[in-house]
């Protein structure tokens, strides 16, 4: 009987009847069957998002069929306790008025400050409470963690080794502890000649970060009319 079990589980398995654990690397693409509106969508985020770039690249490329809202904020900290945390912002609120379908999440890049890292003991607690709380606002929605593009020397006080050593790290194990995915914007930018100041992607890396967005929330590759213009 327990053979014939594991045979029939072993089965199932391969006929999709049963979902594997996954890795949270496996960024699903959303389904989007079903919605007989427009898909909402929010862009949780710092300086980086709030450009607007990628995130208008993205709304080019869905069309009427997504509302994209940008709700990036300069200087954000996930870190409820960093010099700017994300969650005492209106963005905040917004974000769970939206009741979202789809969010990203991307941030860290400012918490790798000294004075905001000191207190990264605290990071992963405060991811998950964000994440909860776009859950009550919405059971249904699909949360996507994006690990932050990576910095080079600058002036603001970011850390790029923090951010690929210990921020990526941690967006990794907070999605597969709550079921999110993530999406890396570390890599596609990576040895890039793409951040003039060390860490605000240009036009180039901003198509990149839309490109992995799309390809990780529809399996598809970023069509060419969803590119950022040229400045």
């Amino acid at each position: 009987m327990y053979k014939k079990t594991i045979q029939w589980l072993a089965v199932a398995a391969c006929l999709g009847f049963i979902n594997p654990a996954r890795a949270a690397d496996d960024a699903k693409p959303y389904d989007t069957f079903g919605h007989r509106e427009a898909i909402r969508m929010v862009c949780i985020g710092d300086s980086i998002t709030q450009a607007g770039a990628y995130v208008n690249a993205l709304q080019t490329a869905f069309g009427k069929a997504w509302e994209v809202t940008n709700l990036g904020v300069s200087g954000a900290t996930l870190l409820k306790k960093g010099d700017k945390p994300y969650n005492r912002l209106p963005q905040y609120g917004q974000a769970m008025q939206r009741k979202a379908d789809v969010a990203t999440i991307a941030l860290g890049t400012n918490d790798s400050k000294p004075q905001n890292w000191s207190k990264k003991a605290e990071f992963e607690a405060d991811y998950k409470s964000m994440i909860d709380d776009l859950k009550k606002a919405n059971r249904k929605v699909v949360i996507y963690c994006c690990v932050p593009p990576p910095a080079a020397g600058n002036k603001f006080g970011i850390s790029g080794g923090i951010i690929k050593d210990e921020v990526g790290p941690l967006v990794r194990k907070v999605a597969k502890e709550t079921g999110c995915y993530v999406i890396d914007l570390q890599e596609p930018l990576t040895g890039k000649n793409c951040l003039p100041d060390g860490v605000h992607p240009n036009v180039e890396g901003h198509k990149m970060m839309a490109a992995a967005i799309y390809q990780a929330l529809t399996g598809k590759p970023m069509p060419a009319e969803g590119a950022p213009a040229a400045k």
